[in-house]
């Protein structure tokens, strides 16, 4: 990587990887359409760009997403999931990689939410709602599905939105 651009969030290096520019990356990552106008194949397809991606950077990456997904995981555990995926995203070059790294910290987040009600994220929840919701519209009928919707649906119950 060179040197830090802060108008150019992929080309942020590690260390400098502040609240904003994290923010940053995530929303370059989401609302960037991928090279072929299509995303991962859901959960398979990210797992197998994540465990790939992992190997070419040498971090880890295989077996985060179904980790995170598995309802034994705890808080810590996402938390060093979303850290994880927080590295791959700054180290990912291509554009499937990147939404692969997005999704694996969107799994974390919501999981965390989801499941024990608690905000790992920097970014408030009501925040996400909306991407949540289109999370779990797209990957609606798939577990992914089921843990973005209860994750918008607590954020719902949390600030009385309908």
């Amino acid at each position: 990587m060179t040197a830090d651009d802060p108008k150019n969030p992929t080309a942020m290096g590690l260390t400098s990887m502040t609240g904003t520019g994290m923010r940053a990356l995530l929303l370059a990552a989401l609302d960037s359409p991928t090279d072929d106008g299509a995303h991962a194949d859901g959960a398979a397809g990210a797992s197998h760009l994540l465990a790939v991606l992992g190997r070419r950077v040498g971090a880890p990456g295989e077996g985060l997403l179904e980790e995170a997904m598995a309802p034994t995981a705890t808080v810590p555990d996402l938390t060093r999931i979303k850290e994880a995926a927080k590295v791959l995203m700054t180290k990912a070059q291509r554009r499937d990689d990147r939404e692969a790294a997005v999704l694996l910290y969107l799994v974390a987040v919501a999981a965390a939410l989801a499941r024990y009600g608690i905000e790992i994220s920097s970014s408030p929840a009501t925040d996400q709602r909306e991407r949540f919701e289109a999370l779990a519209t797209r990957h609606a009928g798939f577990a992914l599905g089921d843990l973005f919707r209860r994750a918008a649906d607590r954020i719902h119950k949390r600030d009385g939105s309908s």
